[in-house]
């Protein structure tokens, strides 16, 4: 009897000791693999923050790049729109000699500009907002529109002048050429000078210009 109970005692210390050795491995395993797991994940993640700051990197440069495009553009299209626009305050001037009727250079220099400023305008309107390239294209008919009257202004300040020159007095000619100066004037003060404000504005906001509205 007393062995019998000696050898189920050793049966069952043996048997613990086996399962004690067992839970050990299969915890060193299972912690093994947890580690070998964790440091698999930590790789894959750093490889996906490498790529990731790869992706911004890449995207913060096309972006820098547009923006020294688009900075290039609005300072070529300002500079354009300002030389229309004093090529047409030019033209209109109130301070011009007696030869005015027939100084149709200054017409000129502002289709020169006109024609400058729609191409540039067509060229490069990808790069600005639809309502934009709507305001470039309102400064180019204003600007077309005085154009327009001041040379209408002059071919009827010269028939004057030629019909004064033979003793014929149509003073209907002279009062259609100050009609049409006048209008040109009006033009340019009213309708083109706010619509240059308005884009100027345009350009402030694209550049993050503070307060601008």
């Amino acid at each position: 009897m007393e062995s019998l109970i000696k050898f189920f005692i050793g049966g069952s210390i043996f048997a613990t000791t086996i399962f004690f050795i067992i839970k050990m491995a299969m915890e060193k395993l299972f912690q093994g693999g947890l580690e070998k797991y964790k440091s698999e994940l930590d790789t894959k993640l750093e490889e996906h923050k490498s790529n990731l700051l790869l992706i911004t990197q890449e995207h913060q440069t096309k972006f820098t790049r547009l923006h020294e495009i688009r900075c290039e553009s609005i300072k070529r299209l300002y500079k354009l729109t300002r030389e229309l626009y004093k090529s047409v305050a030019h033209s209109s001037s109130e301070s011009q000699n007696g030869e005015w009727p027939n100084d149709c250079k200054r017409e000129e220099i502002c289709i020169k500009y006109f024609y400058a400023l729609r191409d540039a305008v067509d060229e490069e309107c990808i790069y600005f907002e639809e309502k934009t390239i709507e305001h470039f294209y309102k400064i180019l008919e204003k600007s077309s529109a005085a154009i327009s009257e001041m040379a209408l202004a002059r071919k009827n300040g010269a028939s004057f002048d030629r019909l004064i020159a033979l003793n014929k007095n149509r003073g209907d000619l002279y009062d259609k050429s100050q009609e049409k100066w006048d209008r040109a004037i009006c033009i340019l003060k009213e309708e083109l000078i706010p619509m240059m404000k308005i884009l100027q504005n345009d350009f402030r906001k694209m550049n993050g210009v503070p307060g601008s509205k």
